[in-house]
């Protein structure tokens, strides 16, 4: 999935469609988006700015961590609402506010983060502290609205920065959940160490799903493992998985129906490993 393009923020409108940043599109390739009508379907965006880009509005594209860079989201969803960044599935920043009163027009809310600033971008250079500059996989939640909360939320998006020493041996590894919504929990186990727990958001095709990026070294193999969690607020007795396929990174290397949610992942491929979310009816005496 193509990360080509970014918003940067001008202060106090929101306008600019700029490349350069690393981006997570939450329904289809934003290289197609050209407007910000369009960009309003998309609900929230999440990206990474590099760090030269927000100080003096322009400079070289985000290819990896360690250039430095810092964290926007818009989001275009009206209402009350609330938002928290995490990294590798852990919080990063307290709860924060983030309001849109659409009576005041087309601009979405947006806010940013980087070390020490959880709020809307700084008023200028003199303003700015140091960049982020660790890889890893971030993301905003976004909750509020009557029957989600922080655990349940209304909108999750993720993006991944690599580290600048990982060349371009990249691994994606996505999980599809059919029949499932967004902020579904999905454990991973990379060599038997657990991964960041990620929550699931609409992809391109509108299914529920997530995604890892890893950096496996030129001719090893690292043993993977993936787990959907129960849907929170789901009885797990009556909600329960079916894993229908694993596709590796061949043109044809699908296995049908696999006895385990695990394989084998190699630097350069793209793994897919696919859900079906039953509710198997209600139990006795329900």
């Amino acid at each position: 999935m193509k990360r080509t393009l970014c918003l940067v923020v001008a202060l106090v409108l929101f306008s600019t469609l700029l490349s350069g940043c690393i981006i997570d599109p939450p329904m289809e390739d934003l290289s197609q988006i050209d407007s910000l009508e369009e960009l309003q379907e998309a609900s929230l965006i999440l990206w990474a700015v590099p760090y030269q880009v927000a100080i003096e509005g322009e400079g070289p594209d985000l290819t990896c961590a360690e250039q430095g860079f810092i964290l926007g989201a818009a989001n275009f969803v009206s209402g009350d609402l609330w938002y928290r960044w995490y990294k590798d599935g852990q919080p990063l920043s307290d709860p924060g506010h983030l309001w849109l009163d659409r009576s005041m027009g087309d601009v979405p809310a947006w806010v940013s983060y980087y070390p020490g600033f959880t709020g809307s971008l700084p008023d200028g250079p003199e303003d700015m502290p140091e960049p982020l500059t660790t890889p890893g996989t971030y993301s905003i939640r976004v909750w509020g609205p009557e029957g989600t909360s922080e655990a349940e939320p209304l909108e999750v998006r993720t993006v991944v920065v690599p580290s600048c020493a990982a060349g371009t041996a990249r691994t994606d590894v996505s999980v599809v959940i059919y029949g499932g919504w967004d902020g579904i929990p999905v454990k991973a186990w990379v060599g038997g160490a657990e991964q960041g727990t990620l929550y699931t958001a609409r992809d391109a095709s509108g299914d529920a799903a997530v995604l890892w990026t890893f950096y496996p070294p030129a001719g090893q193999a690292w043993s993977l493992n993936v787990a959907p969690q129960t849907p929170p607020g789901k009885d797990p007795a009556r909600w329960q998985y079916r894993l229908l396929r694993i596709e590796g990174p061949t043109a044809g290397q699908v296995i049908d129906h696999p006895s385990g949610a695990g394989t084998t992942i190699t630097a350069g491929g793209q793994y897919k490993l696919y859900f079906q979310l039953l509710d198997t009816g209600p139990l006795a005496g329900q």
